[in-house]
């Protein structure tokens, strides 16, 4: 059996940078999977911006989670 290869045509950078992420993209981005980055917004951690049903999360609201998780105390 001969396998076949695909081909993906790759994107173009944006020219605009993007200014909020969905939380599909936060999540790639995180390295999260979707239902731990939807638990953390409900947990009030990773805070959000709601328009109608679309959830978006601001890039500089991803910085500063990072940030907040960094200095926070962990259990080994």
């Amino acid at each position: 059996m001969k396998l076949q290869t695909i081909q993906i045509p790759m994107q173009e950078p944006s020219p605009i940078p993007k200014l909020a992420y969905t939380v599909e993209e936060a999540s790639v981005a995180l390295n999260l999977g979707r239902s731990l980055t939807f638990a953390l917004i409900n947990e009030g951690r990773l805070r959000v911006v709601r328009l109608g049903r679309k959830i978006l999360i601001p890039v500089t609201e991803i910085q500063a989670f990072l940030d907040r998780e960094i200095s926070r105390p962990h259990e080994v």
